[in-house]
């Protein structure tokens, strides 16, 4: 496309704008915002995180334009800070994920492998009585592969 604009007479000349010189202060509302990559327990709706009682153990660790990505067991919010006592979000997506349990592959009868949102790929004792949660035997492997190999790793070798 050119730079003029054509006409039957004389041709003009466009000036294009552009974008003024950005400086990032260290007041600026960029340098003071943060990202939290959190789980929701798993009883937890998105209907719950909108209650401010939701929060209280950790908003006192929250500033204004703090931005939470926030994982439950099927679904995902990000969620941005606009007020504090109490804390306020606004939602800015919300989306439906595969549920977290569906990411599990058995490794024995006690053992087996679970995709834990930001604790990654995790070892998973299963539970002894009904009663009981699964509970994390190893956690933090960014791969399926490395957390088995882990766990192999550790099993006694046959005879």
């Amino acid at each position: 496309m050119s730079d003029t604009i054509e006409t039957d007479e004389t041709p003009i000349a466009r000036v294009r704008p552009s974008m003024p010189g950005l400086r990032l202060e260290q007041n600026s509302v960029a340098a003071k915002r943060r990202a939290f990559f959190l789980t929701a327990p798993l009883d937890a709706d998105r209907d719950d995180v909108r209650v401010p009682d939701f929060w209280r153990n950790f908003a006192g660790q929250l500033r204004v334009e703090d931005v939470i990505y926030l994982r439950g067991h099927d679904w995902e919010m990000e969620l941005r800070v606009d007020a504090l006592n109490p804390v306020e979000f606004s939602v800015a997506r919300q989306f439906g994920r595969k549920p977290l349990g569906a990411n599990a592959e058995n490794l024995s009868d006690r053992d087996f492998l679970e995709f834990r949102g930001p604790d990654g790929w995790c070892v998973m004792r299963r539970a002894r009585t009904a009663g009981e949660a699964a509970s994390v035997y190893k956690r933090g492997f960014a791969s399926a592969a490395a957390a088995r190999i882990s766990w192999a790793a550790e099993q006694p070798r046959a005879a």
